[in-house]
């Protein structure tokens, strides 16, 4: 872990303490690069520490950037998938049949165990959105998912979903 994660940080929602949460790489595109995240102690917030200014954020994404491109047509989450955000990270929501919730407890164990918890009401803001995939997939779990993207393009190709 290195300094920055060690340090606290301030919330850009609400002002309160945060701390290191985790450091992650970004492996579709620069693996070598690390970014480290805060969570607020307060509202929960992740956010990447430092936060970078507008102009850093815009170097990660330039206009040919991958991810800007159409998207393929989002996947439906299977019917284990749906079993195990039910029965472990409390997306009652969802309807499952009788065989799928007594087999819960097992499939939980193996699949998707990184899986974001739901809480109610399950809102969730995507920056720097893309295609929009992400916002796609949270709101078919249940999540009311707003983005906000700065590239034109990509702004088209989310709306067109």
């Amino acid at each position: 872990m290195n300094d920055v994660a060690n340090k606290s940080s301030q919330c850009p929602l609400c002002s309160n303490q945060g701390t290191y949460l985790y450091t992650g790489r970004d492996f579709m595109f620069d693996g070598n690069k690390e970014f480290v995240y805060h969570q607020c102690s307060h509202c929960n917030a992740t956010y990447p520490w430092p936060i970078p200014n507008g102009k850093k954020i815009s170097g990660y994404y330039p206009d040919d950037y991958r991810i800007y491109k159409d998207s393929e047509k989002v996947k439906k989450y299977s019917a284990i998938k749906k079993v195990v955000l039910k029965y472990k990270f409390n997306y009652r929501h969802i309807k499952q049949p009788m065989i799928m919730r007594i087999l819960a407890p097992v499939l939980s164990l193996f699949f998707y165990r990184n899986s974001l918890r739901f809480t109610l009401p399950g809102r969730a803001l995507d920056i720097g959105c893309g295609n929009g995939y992400l916002l796609q997939k949270l709101a078919d779990a249940g999540w009311l998912a707003e983005g906000v993207e700065f590239n034109e393009q990509a702004v088209q190709n989310c709306r067109s979903l």
